[in-house]
């Protein structure tokens, strides 16, 4: 029956073709979504390794077909022995190098104190020994017995052990990655459509178990281009599937907003909420060589730091003993203290005292705002400080010094946070964030 349903080598090379190139095409727009919006990631890079990877496939595949009477350039016997391998290697390594891809596109998703984000590091790291334990394996079947380099059509029998082995791995795989992903959903709270969206999305890499399975079959026989067709085709399968968590969410947007909210020149900021909710601020974001790249609260051991990062400041020496940072903590129910800092040219931990009664306004939204103040270095800037002695950073009532001069300029960071924000608002806060750009 597998010898009735055989292809010709003019459908393997049409169907591989179309579907290689149709991964390849979504690959190539993936890579530019991620990098019009500044988040290319190891995601990324594995989605475009397993690009070339598949590049190898096809090329190789063309030349295995390349036979006396079909052509273009009818190889040699040893030519279409050497396309064998590189068709046999080049399978596994786009198979698992795209489910690598997929898996760091979860991890990059789950907040870094999740218990579940080191699992899911784990899980990249067993992929990758599937991944090698299946090159070893088939490597070895292949060249212990090189009797079919004798055959007009070489190709490798690898029999039923190795069927197996890639039937087991290619299941826990994409099962690994769908459950995953919905485990990390589950009581988030999302609207049913985003919801049915994400589950669908991660759910995709079943598509490439179902190609898997059809393939072991005909590979646990001397199914000829009929297991090479499958084999391209879950390769293929696999590449989509794993654009489709980039190219998803994108479409969704489009469709939503009219365009695509990541490409547009604004910052956003998260604020939380007693009931859990998790709103965005757009703000329209400057342009400067002096921003604060970063401002993060946490609190442990009852003390809470504020870490204030300024890793593209370049400061003249002599600005270094002049205030040039206010860092003010406010909440919708009063402002409290502000602090003065000094630049640094690397991150800086200033340790706040007298904020641990903020523990009591956890539910409640607070903000950080980080402001450049007016100094020699710094003429054309106006903004908020304290008056304080020349000390690292002082404590006191917050006076607004407004200056009179017109056109000054005040570069202003607003940061929504929640010094001990619960797991599930920040997870909904990532996701929505990751996928689709707002609430």
């Amino acid at each position: 029956m597998v010898q009735w349903v055989q292809p010709s080598s003019t459908t393997n090379r049409i169907v591989t073709t179309i579907l290689l190139g149709i991964a390849q095409i979504l690959t190539l727009f993936r890579i530019n979504i991620r990098r019009r919006a500044n988040r290319l990631w190891w995601d990324d890079a594995w989605a475009l390794l397993t690009m070339f990877l598949s590049q190898l496939l096809l090329i190789a595949m063309w030349i295995r077909t390349d036979t006396p009477g079909l052509g273009p350039l009818d190889e040699s016997h040893s030519a279409r022995i050497v396309a064998y391998w590189l068709v046999s290697i080049s399978f596994t390594c786009t198979l698992w190098s795209a489910r690598i891809s997929l898996i760091f596109s979860v991890i990059r998703l789950i907040p870094p104190l999740f218990v579940l984000r080191r699992v899911s590091e784990w899980m990249a790291v067993i992929f990758f020994l599937m991944w090698a334990g299946s090159l070893i394996q088939k490597t070895y079947i292949c060249a212990s017995d090189r009797s079919w380099y004798q055959l007009s059509a070489p190709q490798c029998h690898l029999g039923t052990d190795v069927a197996i082995v890639e039937l087991v791995t290619d299941l826990f795989a994409d099962v690994v990655l769908a459950v995953i992903p919905i485990r990390l959903l589950a009581g988030v709270g999302l609207s049913p459509d985003k919801r049915r969206m994400l589950y669908m999305m991660f759910c995709a890499s079943l598509l490439t178990s179902m190609v898997s399975i059809i393939h072991a079959v005909f590979l646990l026989g001397p199914s000829g281009l009929l297991e090479a067709i499958t084999a391209q085709a879950e390769a293929g399968t696999a590449l989509m599937v794993a654009n489709v968590g980039v190219l998803s969410p994108y479409v969704y947007r489009l469709m939503k907003n009219g365009q695509d909210f990541d490409s547009q020149p604004y910052t956003y900021y998260p604020s939380f909420h007693s009931n859990g909710e998790v709103h965005m601020r757009r703000i329209p974001r400057t342009p400067s060589r002096t921003a604060a790249s970063s401002v993060r609260f946490h609190s442990e051991t009852q003390a809470d730091s504020l870490l204030v990062s300024a890793m593209e400041l370049q400061v003249p020496e002599k600005a270094k003993t002049e205030p040039s940072l206010a860092v003010t903590l406010e909440s919708d129910f009063e402002t409290q203290k502000s602090v003065v800092v000094y630049p640094t040219s690397s991150p800086t931990i200033w340790h706040l005292s007298g904020f641990l009664d903020w523990d009591d306004f956890v539910p409640y939204r607070k903000y950080a705002t980080v402001t450049w103040l007016p100094t020699p270095s710094r003429p054309d800037l106006e903004g908020r400080f304290l008056s304080c002695p020349s000390t690292p950073f002082c404590h006191g009532e917050r006076k607004e010094i407004e200056e009179k001069k017109t056109h000054y300029k005040t570069l202003s960071y607003r940061r929504s946070f929640s010094i001990l924000a619960r797991e599930r608002r920040c997870l909904k806060y990532h996701i929505c964030k990751f996928f689709f750009g707002k609430f």
